[in-house]
């Protein structure tokens, strides 16, 4: 009996260990990275990566497996992977990230999605496919951020200037984020491109230390706003600090804003370097922006062209303050607010050379800064200081406001430029 039971035992063992032998075949690397849940290699689902083959299928089926799974990697091995189409990344806790790999968009509608929270795209590259499209006629984006919370981009590059024909008559954007996706994280991309970062509908997104510039833009229409840095659509208490954004300055461009602002409230400017557009910082009908310790140095305008907005340029804002910012050269004003409401802080900027495109034009004076807002409750314009250019530039300070409400009092130029305060 008792040899009986061991012959018993270890027959059993041994049929049991066969059986674990054949149910433990090794899996496929698609397999086995499905099993696990965590990382998909797009090259383990066919993509070649060699910037000639439509990775596209190859791609979805990866993503498709992620998107079941939270928490799941999509990782881009070293290559070119040409696509076309739209990838949706929709899982929660999403990361798409690559190494030395380069997507190319083989359509002008071929972009990621991101609508999964935690989600993230990490280290990607982005270029354009060396092929003429027919001229789109919506905006071409490169990664649309929909509705998600908590998100991050972060060490991507993108480089799709695009041809003058397809510019013409689109906007092009780097990252577009919209439909109230908040608490996003948006650091560290190196962009060129007409259009850099695209904020709709966005809070509390934070927007900082990229790299942005281009301004190639050309356009059939004067006034016609030609590239944007970073645009801030209807946001609320979004953050776009520490960023670098140079524009290419061209005799074609007639217009084009570092920073620009429509409609939001409590947003933070602070901290960025702007170099080479027309108007640094704009803000349109916003309420309560902070624009603080921001240095810019503006483009020079085609001639011909009657430029009329400020380096800083505030028009029918509440609650706006603008301190400590230092702005090198400007077209016209250094500072311009007008139809603005409730109250006005402009306070220890330091302000240069305003007014060159007064010189070139026939009939146009400016002023550093200048006030126009007859229906605001309370002006403070203190502490600011001008040097440089006079020549058509009518008052160091133009404030169409009597005192009270403005009140104006320590700054200083070392011109003899004379302030100009009362309507």
């Amino acid at each position: 009996m008792k040899c009986n039971n061991k012959f018993s035992t270890f027959g059993l063992a041994c049929g049991l260990l066969l059986s674990l032998s054949v149910v433990a075949a090794p899996l496929s690397d698609a397999q086995s990275s499905a099993a696990r849940g965590r990382t998909f290699n797009v090259q383990s689902y066919g993509a070649k990566g060699d910037g000639t083959t439509d990775d596209t299928e190859s791609i979805q089926n990866a993503l498709k497996d992620a998107n079941r799974q939270s928490d799941s990697t999509v990782y881009f091995p070293p290559g070119k992977y040409l696509f076309t189409g739209e990838f949706v990344a929709s899982g929660a806790g999403i990361t798409m990230r690559g190494q030395n790999a380069t997507l190319l968009p083989d359509d002008p509608d071929a972009y990621i999605l991101l609508s999964g929270d935690r989600s993230s795209i990490l280290d990607l590259a982005f270029a354009k496919v060396d092929r003429n499209f027919p001229p789109p006629i919506t905006p071409i984006n490169q990664i649309v951020v929909d509705g998600a919370r908590n998100y991050r981009i972060s060490g991507n590059k993108f480089d799709v200037l695009p041809d003058e024909a397809a510019s013409a008559l689109v906007f092009h954007w780097c990252v577009w984020v919209k439909n109230n996706a908040s608490a996003g994280l948006i650091t560290n991309n190196q962009m060129l491109a007409p259009g850099g970062i695209r904020l709709t509908n966005a809070i509390s997104t934070n927007v900082r230390q990229n790299r942005i510039s281009g301004n190639l833009r050309p356009s059939l229409i004067p006034f016609e706003l030609q590239s944007i840095g970073v645009l801030n659509e209807s946001g609320q208490s979004n953050s776009i600090t520490d960023n670098n954004l140079t524009g290419i300055s061209s005799q074609n461009v007639f217009r084009s804003d570092g920073i620009r602002a429509e409609r939001g409230s409590g947003s933070i400017v602070q901290r960025n370097t702007i170099n080479g557009f027309t108007s640094g910082i704009v803000e349109n009908a916003s309420i309560n922006p902070q624009i603080n310790n921001n240095v810019m140095t503006c483009a020079v305008i085609p001639l011909g062209i009657n430029f009329t907005k400020g380096a800083i340029d505030l028009d029918n804002v509440r609650a706006a303050s603008v301190i400590n910012n230092r702005v090198n050269r400007s077209a016209r004003d250094s500072i311009r607010c007008a139809s603005c409401l409730d109250s006005l802080i402009i306070s220890q900027n330091v302000l240069a050379d305003a007014g060159l495109e007064n010189e070139r034009e026939i009939g146009l004076e400016s002023s550093v800064i200048f006030v126009d807002s007859p229906d605001i409750k309370v002006i403070r314009i203190q502490s600011n200081r001008y040097s440089g250019n006079t020549r058509k530039v009518k008052y160091f300070i133009e404030c169409k406001q009597p005192s009270p409400p403005a009140v104006v009092s320590g700054n200083f130029t070392n011109t003899m430029l004379p302030n100009r305060i009362g309507p």
